[in-house]
């Protein structure tokens, strides 16, 4: 998952795929975005034609600040306060739901799977709508103290005083995540700054015109 948009497979115990990849758009930000979220689950689920006894599982990477161990994801997709939303989920579906930072598997995957096989020590940048960064240090994925090592988009960097989603100002994130710059981009267009898509608009107008 990301901030904006959900993709979700279906693995068979020997790597191969089951079910081609879905794609939903779905707002993390938006109340009841976990319940869209189960919803698309089980309509995958539907749309794989195996019955949910044989599944062990759903394994859910996310943004934000995540407690693995605790199933909660600190911001977003806020549930009851009363159940974590790995718990959440969990009972709705009917099946067991793993969580974790998506920045922290896919450090993982790639140790696993990828560009970091045999290798001990591994930053993994992972740039989206937000800024990640997931560690492998001698060969295992390292959380820190705190559980939230890798969220290096929330380091007091910036000089902007805007207000990150973790509630601090001045974060790396308000000044390099996507989101900010379609905001930057937004603005400067209201305020008159030429675009590439209006110098390409201008050229195929143009070109038209020389056609007919």
């Amino acid at each position: 998952m990301d901030q904006l948009t959900t993709q979700l497979t279906i693995y068979d115990l020997s790597n191969h795929q089951v079910l081609p990849t879905q794609l939903i758009d779905l707002d993390m930000t938006m109340s009841k975005s976990a319940d869209t979220l189960i919803a698309f689950i089980d309509d995958c689920i539907r749309k794989s034609k195996i019955d949910k006894e044989y599944f062990l599982g759903i394994g859910i990477g996310m943004p934000g600040f995540i407690n693995a161990e605790k199933g909660m994801n600190y911001s977003f997709m806020q549930v009851d306060k009363d159940i974590s939303l790995q718990a959440y989920l969990s009972k709705k579906i009917g099946l067991p739901v793993y969580i974790d930072n998506d920045s922290s598997l896919i450090a993982l995957a790639e140790l696993n799977f990828g560009e970091a096989r045999n290798l001990k020590d591994v930053l993994v940048v992972n740039i989206g709508w937000g800024t990640g960064l997931g560690m492998i240090i001698n060969g295992k994925l390292y959380r820190g103290s705190s559980g939230y090592a890798g969220e290096f988009s929330h380091i007091p960097l910036s000089n902007s005083n805007t207000l990150c989603s973790c509630g601090k100002r001045g974060c790396l994130e308000v000044e390099t995540s996507l989101l900010i710059m379609v905001q930057k981009a937004e603005a400067a267009v209201k305020n008159g700054e030429e675009t590439s898509l209006k110098t390409l608009l201008k050229i195929k107008v143009k070109a038209m015109q020389i056609i007919s």
